[in-house]
């Protein structure tokens, strides 16, 4: 039976828990100390009135719940779960995961260094990184990649086959027959797959080079009389 009442001393004591980590008579305390059965035989278990851990005694850090791994010294890898910021820590060990992570967002934060997210994954899948990625495998994704924010985000489409910055800036789109440089939604320059070379034109018949243009400046020029088109180099 579980009650200890009317039972002797001789025959209960082994099965009576207790603390200790020295000295007699103090009962729990904030430092974690071991729990041994009456025959003096040690658990991997250890209490203090703000924690536990499991695994090794004498371990002050004020986490809430340690699980220490069979290794020894300052390597050892240990678990712990510090209930004060909801924080989740694996020490000295890698994390191995066999089913789903379930996260409304996810972040990788150097502690040691900057405490500063290294990567993020927000609610609609987007990845932001702090610092490049180095591969040597292949990144894929089948949705959009976008580095940066507002006007300086670049991004690259699923489905459109465009390279893209801004909301306001040029892009380049990859099309089946060639290859275009575009500013809202114009072709400004495109190279077709033949080697055929497609410049921007300057508008109607009589239209002049660019206001400003700069030596070695690349037009495509409307003849004013016979409306024929050529294409310019400008050399003041």
């Amino acid at each position: 039976m579980a009650s200890l009442a009317g039972r002797q001393v001789a025959n209960t004591y082994k099965d009576i828990l207790h603390v200790y980590n020295g000295t007699e008579n103090q009962g729990l305390e904030v430092t974690t100390k071991r729990v041994f059965d009456g025959e003096g035989v040690g658990s991997p278990l250890y209490l203090g009135t703000d924690f536990i851990e499991v695994g090794r005694v004498n371990n002050a850090d004020n986490s809430n719940f340690k699980v220490w791994g069979d290794g020894s010294g300052a390597s050892q890898p240990y678990f712990l779960f510090n209930t004060s910021n909801g924080n989740v820590f694996l020490e000295n060990g890698d994390l191995s995961v066999d089913g789903k992570i379930t996260s409304d967002t996810i972040a990788l934060t150097d502690t040691e260094d900057t405490s500063t997210d290294i990567f993020t994954i927000d609610t609609n899948g987007v990845l932001q990184t702090t610092v490049a990625i180095a591969s040597t495998n292949t990144i894929e994704t089948t949705a959009s990649l976008k580095v940066g924010t507002g006007d300086n985000e670049m991004k690259i489409g699923a489905t459109d086959g465009k390279l893209t910055k801004g909301t306001d800036k040029g892009n380049i789109e990859l099309k089946d027959g060639g290859v275009s440089l575009q500013k809202d939604g114009a072709n400004l320059l495109e190279v077709k797959e033949d080697g055929e070379i497609l410049v921007k034109q300057l508008g109607g018949v009589g239209v002049d080079f660019p206001s400003s243009p700069s030596d070695g400046s690349m037009v495509m020029k409307t003849d004013s009389v016979s409306g024929d088109q050529a294409l310019y180099v400008y050399n003041s």
